[in-house]
């Protein structure tokens, strides 16, 4: 198998999980107990950005940093604006900085 058709699935694999659970009406449906909102966000961001570093690696594109900085800000973001259209979730601009 292609190792860019690989990180690309991989990557698109992540965001759709993360869309999921983020829409989710229930915020436990993680199998892990109370943990910080914050540490989760911070966790999930920086996986995020490891699989955008491999998969833009793989593509050999230049300036790494500035789409990996730009992707995930974008993906925080959206998914925030996700949560503000759920009723048991809210959007939260420490999210976005966590």
């Amino acid at each position: 198998m292609n190792k860019k058709y690989l990180f690309v699935g991989l990557l698109l694999l992540y965001i759709v999980g993360v869309v999921f659970i983020a829409s989710s009406q229930k915020v436990s449906v993680l199998p892990f107990g109370n943990i910080n909102d914050k540490v989760f966000h911070f966790v999930e961001f920086f996986v995020l950005a490891i699989i955008l570093f491999a998969t833009l690696r793989v593509y050999e594109v230049k300036k790494r940093r500035v789409f990996i900085a730009l992707g995930v800000i974008f993906f925080a973001f959206l998914t925030e604006l996700i949560q503000i259209r759920i009723k048991s979730r809210s959007f939260s601009f420490l999210d976005l900085l966590a």
